[in-house]
C-alpha cells in the first residue's frame, strides 16, 4: 500500500532544453535558479554555466522570434530536428 505519493512536473526540465536549443546550446551549460513546485514556478535567472547571466537573451529571444517549446526530453538527433539556434550561440 502507498502511504506518500509526491508529483513534480517535468515541466521545468522541458522548458530548459527549449531555452538550450534557442541558444544553440547544452543543457547542461544552463544553471537556473526557479522558485516553486510543480506547476506552479518561476525561473527567476539562468545563467551559463561560466556565469554569464542569459535571461535578458533569452527574453530578448523569446520576444524577436517567439517560442517553442521541446515536447520530449530525447536528445533532438534522436527524432531528427536539429536545434533551432535563432539567436547566438552561447
Amino acid at each position: 500500500m502507498i502511504k506518500k505519493l509526491i508529483n513534480m512536473c517535468d515541466m521545468p526540465c522541458i522548458i530548459m532544453e527549449s531555452y538550450a536549443d534557442m541558444l544553440g546550446c547544452e543543457l547542461w551549460d544552463l544553471v537556473p535558479e526557479y522558485f516553486g513546485l510543480n506547476h506552479y514556478g518561476w525561473f527567476t535567472r539562468i545563467l551559463h554555466r561560466n556565469g554569464e547571466d542569459l535571461t535578458q537573451k533569452i527574453k530578448d529571444c523569446i520576444i524577436n522570434q517567439g517560442f517553442r517549446q521541446r515536447r520530449t526530453l530525447l536528445p533532438m538527433s534522436h527524432h531528427g530536428k536539429k536545434p533551432l539556434k535563432i539567436c547566438k550561440p552561447c
